[in-house]
């Protein structure tokens, strides 16, 4: 899918992105999570569709973000961000990491793998690959499918077929910084990896 049209026809007089950072804020990222979402349930019609209903949204007024800190002015600039609330908690829950390979070189070891599940086994299973745009998604997109595992794979975006041979999930989401497409796949990886999860044991 490209989202650039996502984007334009939903925007209004809300920003959906940041003024002073290149990431799209949190309600650029939910009408991201809902178009493909939505794609989604065409083949899965169990998926969980959240929509704006299911939130309160508080525009908020913030400090000036990543380009403002770049230039050492981060208290010189603001920016506006949109806080959702939702009014059911979210059943998605962050479990113990598989503890997949990281790329030796990815600077951000906190966020390579985040591992959430629902208990709702009726939901399908993801698997997102993802770069920095994925973030704000995760907190729409782990509440749709039962278990979903979120890897932010170095900007390499891989195949990660041994990944897929492990977790057998019934979607895998390639989520791709336009830029960087000419790259997408060539790295084809199909790695022999003794690692199972708990459950395959």
């Amino acid at each position: 899918m490209d989202l650039r049209p996502v984007e334009i026809n939903t925007k209004g007089e809300d920003l959906l992105y940041y003024k002073t950072d290149n990431h799209w804020n949190d309600l650029g990222a939910f009408y991201a999570y809902e178009a493909m979402i939505k794609h989604i349930k065409k083949d899965f019609n169990k998926v969980l569709v959240l929509s704006t209903e299911d939130f309160d949204i508080e525009k908020k007024d913030i400090k000036g973000k990543n380009t403002a800190q770049m230039l050492n002015m981060i208290d010189d600039f603001t920016d506006i961000d949109f806080i959702f609330k939702q009014k059911v908690p979210s059943k998605a829950k962050k479990v113990k990491n598989v503890g997949y390979p990281m790329p030796k070189t990815f600077p951000y070891k906190w966020a390579f793998e985040m591992d959430y599940e629902t208990g709702i086994d009726s939901l399908p299973n993801l698997l997102f690959i993802r770069d920095s745009f994925g973030k704000a998604v995760i907190p729409f997109m782990n509440q749709s499918f039962n278990r979903s595992v979120f890897l932010f794979d170095n900007w390499d975006y891989k195949s990660n077929e041994h990944i897929i041979e492990i977790e057998h999930p019934d979607v895998v989401i390639y989520l791709i910084l336009a830029s960087l497409w000419n790259g997408v796949l060539t790295g084809v990886d199909k790695s022999p990896t003794k690692q199972k999860r708990k459950d395959q044991l």
